[in-house]
């Protein structure tokens, strides 16, 4: 598949062009494509033999990369999931094709899963782009190996029999999502400095670590939450940035092996920045799961630049270089971008566009809103939503009670759910009600179009009215 695309790539091919392929043609090609895979000494690693006859003819080129692509994810779900019995919550890989591969075609293959919101032509009416015609799998071009010649990345694919959407009486899909702020009374200590660089002062700041009975407090605080959003349904809860510790997530890794959660999948544990000393420092978000395993620790991709007075102070961090993209059928692909990485427009642009992010969770510590507002809505012609989550902590700072703090996106096809604005979508919508101690949450709904194939064709009642319904594909479980 590398192959055949490196080729079309280096023949400006245009996949309009493939898809309006007249029936006769595409029907002779397609009989001829079947009838090579079925040769016995045909193989897809005989890559020069098989260019060096139909390297010429790039649309027999673009219908054998749609054919392979449906082979290769026929066998990518056999060697994951039904192989042998699997109790991994996910397997991790680099891409589809191999290091050699890569660094000999510059083509980077990720998975590509279905995602409920986004339309059935998904991106076709605004790129003319080879990806449009593969639907199982999505091809970045790299720069000495790396993704923009800076980043690498590490793909989570989620095993279907633990992973799964929810479904109302109507058989409308959808993803319940939360975030939670909490708390307005954590003062952040910082420590600003002038280090000389090329000559220039330039200057930082670093965080210091919360105190013990922050910490502790904290930690309470979170676990009421995670109750209270599993219990309200919840699959994904988001954190804010800063807020933990590596203590503090260990203590919650703790009380979440005791507890018994029956909803949530996954949580993104407040981010922890990590004081090692003068540009040594990091800004991690952690993903842990139900069984309060860790899954990885995603890096804050863009430094925050403080603005005090008339001063500007960079964030001393080092800035992430690995994406870690959790992928799963009905969600799509989803990534976690710190704070002023979602505001960034070459790293939003990488997520959206390059990597096909349809769900991007976004840890925050900021003073406002309105930046957030605005990026976040660049998402909706990729169909990508965001999860985002400040704390009160940040605007009491300065003084802005009553602003967002929240804010949960639902752009998609559903029409009845969906929304191409910010409407709903914000926390909190009216005067905030203090419920810090009781656990501030707040929960939305990504909605997806109906799941035709669970309906009944005599049109009778399906029995599940009022109920939610936990979509495996390829089966149901009444939860």
């Amino acid at each position: 598949m590398a192959y055949i695309i490196q080729n079309l790539l280096k023949k400006n091919f245009k996949s309009e062009e493939a898809s309006a392929i007249a029936s006769k043609s595409r029907e002779d090609m397609t009989e001829q494509i079947e009838g090579l895979l079925m040769e016995c000494d045909f193989s897809v690693a005989s890559t020069d033999s098989f260019l060096d006859t139909f390297g010429e003819n790039p649309m027999f080129l673009a219908l054998a990369l749609q054919r392979l692509d449906e082979l290769a994810a026929e066998q990518l779900e056999y060697e994951l999931w039904k192989k042998k019995p699997d109790f991994e919550p996910f397997r991790c890989i680099d891409s589809l094709n191999s290091q050699d591969n890569r660094k000999e075609t510059g083509i980077l293959i990720l998975p590509r899963y279905a995602c409920i919101w986004e339309g059935k032509s998904r991106e076709r009416n605004h790129l003319n782009d080879i990806n449009t015609l593969l639907k199982h799998s999505h091809y970045i071009k790299t720069e000495s190996g790396k993704i923009d010649g800076i980043y690498t990345v590490k793909n989570y694919i989620l095993n279907p029999t633990y992973f799964a959407l929810c479904m109302n009486a109507q058989n409308e899909l959808f993803l319940p999502i939360a975030v939670s702020p909490l708390a307005d009374w954590v003062v952040m200590k910082d420590i600003k400095y002038c280090h000389r660089k090329k000559g220039v002062d330039v200057n930082y700041f670093m965080v210091e670590e919360l105190d013990e009975e922050v910490q502790k407090e904290l930690s309470v605080y979170i676990e009421k939450v995670m109750r209270k959003s599993d219990k309200n349904g919840d699959k994904i809860l988001v954190f804010p940035e800063m807020l933990g510790t590596k203590k503090t997530k260990q203590m919650i890794i703790e009380q979440i092996r005791k507890e018994n959660f029956e909803n949530l999948h996954f949580i993104v544990f407040p981010s922890i920045w990590e004081k090692n000393g003068k540009h040594k420092n990091h800004n991690i978000s952690y993903i842990l799961d139900y069984e309060g395993n860790e899954w990885f620790g995603q890096e804050k991709l863009k430094r925050f630049p403080w603005e005090e007075g008339e001063e500007t102070f960079l964030e001393d961090i080092v800035e992430g270089k690995e994406l870690h993209i959790v992928h799963c059928e009905g969600y799509g692909s989803i990534a976690v971008a710190i704070c002023r990485s979602e505001l960034d427009q070459d790293t939003r642009n990488l997520l959206m566009q390059k990597l096909n992010v349809k769900l991007i969770l976004c840890p925050s510590w900021t003073q406002g809103s309105h930046e957030f507002e605005s990026s976040i809505m660049t998402g909706t012609e990729r169909s990508c939503n965001v999860a985002w989550c400040n704390t009160c902590s940040a605007l009491k700072e300065c003084n802005k009670q009553g602003r967002t703090v929240g804010i949960i996106t639902s752009f998609g096809k559903n029409r009845d759910y969906s929304k191409l604005s910010l409407d709903g979508c914000k926390f909190p919508e009216a005067d905030c009600q203090s419920a810090c101690k009781d656990g501030c949450l707040f929960s939305k709904k990504i909605y997806g179009t109906s799941y035709n194939e669970l309906r009944r064709k005599d049109g009778e009642s399906n029995g599940w009215e009022g109920e939610c319904i936990d979509v495996i594909w390829g089966e149901t479980i009444n939860i």
